[in-house]
């Protein structure tokens, strides 16, 4: 049985293992933010942790454990199937909050099971404090910059296909950065759990590709409700960009493509929200487009503004710029790809 006790293991060793992480928090703080990739089990669920935090500060510490046990008691059995279930296939990394009595209850019952079971020491905290770190030591950045329309995200996931470092930023954030940017996604993530994501994926890009730099989309501080954490936007900010110029026309129909098919209502509540930035003028130009369901003429007065505010974004920038035609897909890719080698050397 002293071969199964739990093993307390380093973030460092947790992540360069093939762990499957079980996170034992409850699930509101499993849904604010999260080890990404870990999935939840929760010792106490959140109601069961707002008894025990209430009666920890009302009697101190030895009651709250003696209530949290009569509340867990019950669903022992339960939960002994459910971490069985979750610990088939990989070696089993569990954690809380701290690495306290909670990763400790999950552990010890997986242990009398005689199973191998590790414990991340310090818990998600201590992976918290690590993504903050990396986020302020981000890797070395190139930016694909463009006007709105111009594709920058597909061919972010081009560039990967063909081997070169990248990373979809907007995917993260289930955002595309624009007033119209959240229709079609997910819900976004909170930004503690973006912050968490990003973090992982800097990491692994270091990890894979060491020194080379790692392109990414030209973005403003926020994307949707996220928030690029301060170092890491000063390094995109300051990094060389490589901005691909598509026509006008092909840009339009591409965002009209993309966002054309949304009900007018909501078009129109979008369209609204760019009031100030654009002029009443221009917002009212492009409602009655819309209204009359002349999308592209909507969609025309929609660029001129995002246009203006790219061109804006542009100045003392170190910018290179290269056409792109997506009626030529291939040959403009083959195209990019050699000014991005050239830009290597």
């Amino acid at each position: 049985m002293a071969g199964y006790l739990p093993i307390p293991i380093s973030l460092e060793e947790a992540l360069s293992g093939d762990y499957a992480w079980i996170d034992v928090r409850s699930e509101g703080e499993y849904a604010q933010a999260h080890v990404p990739g870990a999935i939840n089990a929760p010792v106490l669920n959140n109601d069961h942790r707002h008894q025990v935090g209430l009666r920890y500060k009302q009697n101190g510490s030895t009651a709250a454990v003696r209530l949290g046990l009569q509340l867990m008691g019950p669903e022992f059995d339960r939960y002994f199937d459910q971490l069985l279930s979750l610990s088939k296939n990989r070696p089993v990394l569990i954690h809380c909050w701290r690495g306290g009595l909670r990763s400790h209850i999950a552990s010890t019952l997986l242990a009398w099971n005689n199973q191998p079971v590790h414990l991340l020491t310090g818990g998600y905290k201590t992976y918290r404090t690590w993504a903050l770190e990396q986020l302020q030591h981000p890797p070395a950045m190139r930016v694909l910059g463009g006007h709105t329309g111009s594709g920058k995200t597909e061919l972010l996931h081009r560039l990967q296909a063909q081997g070169i470092p990248a990373l979809d930023l907007e995917g993260l954030a289930h955002h595309k950065g624009s007033a119209f940017g959240g229709l079609g996604q997910k819900e976004q993530p909170s930004n503690e759990q973006f912050e968490n994501t990003l973090a992982l994926s800097l990491w692994w890009h270091q990890r894979l590709n060491g020194t080379a730099p790692i392109w990414v989309e030209n973005e403003s501080r926020n994307i949707g409700k996220c928030a690029l954490p301060n170092g890491f936007y000063k390094a995109l900010s300051e990094a060389p960009v490589l901005a691909v110029e598509v026509s006008r026309e092909q840009r339009a129909e591409r965002l009209l493509n993309e966002y054309g098919h949304f009900d007018k209502a909501l078009l129109s509540e979008k369209t609204a929200a760019l009031q100030r930035r654009m002029g009443p003028q221009h917002e009212k130009a492009a409602q009655e487009a819309l209204a009359a369901d002349r999308m592209m003429d909507w969609m025309l007065i929609l660029l001129d503004y995002y246009d203006k505010a790219y061109e804006h974004g542009r100045l003392g920038r170190n910018i290179e710029s290269q056409e792109f035609d997506w009626s030529q897909t291939e040959a403009s890719i083959e195209a990019l790809l050699k000014k991005i080698h050239e830009t290597r050397e």
